[in-house]
């Protein structure tokens, strides 16, 4: 997997769409295949429980804060490469011009719609792929069963959101019961925002060695969230910049996971090398099997931080992983 490199993409068209379903959408690898056929072929995929999380923020106000429902996404595409994207109740097609391209490279699409003051219509929308070119990503034999985005909308009015979200081909759950106990490896990342301050002074969190050991015999999850970077956005003179990526000693545990379905939950805590004693946190990691064989698990996270007395902040996150191949 490939890890989340930032960019700044271009869209295009919005109408209305109906609410979700509580009947389960979820559709399986033994049916669909990877994701990338399924989608060129014309499947729309659906997030499920557990498979989205979100944070809004208000440029306004000088707020953050962790979004308790966010809303459910759906992912098509078309034979010309159009994607379709329905978040929520409203829709958005991404055109293969609305790509934004920094260095020959795409990553992902943007859209800043003609709306008119005050009228609360969505004035900015952008999809990212958060793990690599475009092309690669939607490559039709790309073999990965998961896929990562991250969607991030303004409306005029209102808080902006910014939404993580993983959609796949899924393992059924009756074929979890075929396997004991398995290692996966892979990547994690997270955005941090203060709950009180500027919301462009943020931070992003790569986790590099992310390890999760299932054992699917007792339906237990634990892991780690290591190998972790980290950088801050600054304000310099009149723009704000990212600083290069550094070296943390800070760890995350992944505790008490519990395997229900063909998905599971499980507790973050940071360990006791997360600095001086003055850093705290905490959350929850939501994730899926995916594959006809679990091959793959990904998911979302999200949670608190603070820092002594100075700094209360949420953060929101994904994770990706695979069982290493013999």
């Amino acid at each position: 997997m490939k890890p989340y490199l930032l960019v700044a993409p271009t869209l295009m068209a919005l109408t209305a769409c109906g609410g979700s379903s509580d009947k389960s959408t979820a559709l399986f690898a033994v049916d669909t295949g990877v994701p990338n056929a399924a989608l060129a072929s014309g499947t729309t995929f659906e997030t499920q429980s557990g498979t989205v999380v979100a944070q809004k923020f208000s440029y306004r106000d000088d707020t953050a804060e962790l979004v308790s429902e966010p809303v459910t996404i759906q992912l098509s595409r078309d034979s010309d490469g159009t994607i379709h994207l329905a978040y929520g109740d409203q829709k958005f097609e991404f055109g293969v011009d609305a790509r934004v391209i920094e260095d020959g490279v795409s990553e992902g699409f943007e859209l800043r719609p003609d709306v008119k003051d005050g009228s609360g219509d969505v004035e900015y929308i952008a999809l990212w792929s958060q793990e690599g070119e475009l092309d690669q990503v939607l490559a039709v034999d790309r073999e990965d069963y998961a896929q990562v985005w991250m969607v991030w909308m303004c409306t005029q009015g209102a808080p902006c959101e910014q939404t993580h979200f993983v959609v796949g081909s899924e393992t059924k759950s009756e074929a979890l019961g075929s396997f004991t106990s398995e290692d996966y490896e892979g990547f994690a990342y997270t955005e941090v925002r203060n709950v009180e301050g500027d919301p462009n002074a943020r931070s992003t969190v790569r986790f590099e060695d992310t390890t999760l050991s299932v054992n699917f015999t007792e339906n237990k999850v634990t892991g780690v969230l290591g190998g972790t970077r980290t950088r801050d956005r600054v304000k310099n003179s009149d723009s704000w910049e990212w600083e290069e990526y550094q070296d943390s000693t800070a760890t995350f545990l992944i505790k008490d996971g519990t395997i229900s379905g063909n998905g599971f939950t499980a507790d973050i805590v940071s360990d006791e090398t997360f600095a001086a004693g003055d850093v705290k946190a905490s959350g929850v990691m939501n994730g899926k099997f995916y594959g006809p064989e679990a091959e793959q698990v990904a998911g979302t996270m999200s949670g608190d931080i603070s820092v002594g007395e100075d700094f209360n902040g949420v953060w929101t996150g994904w994770f990706d992983a695979d069982r290493p191949t013999e």
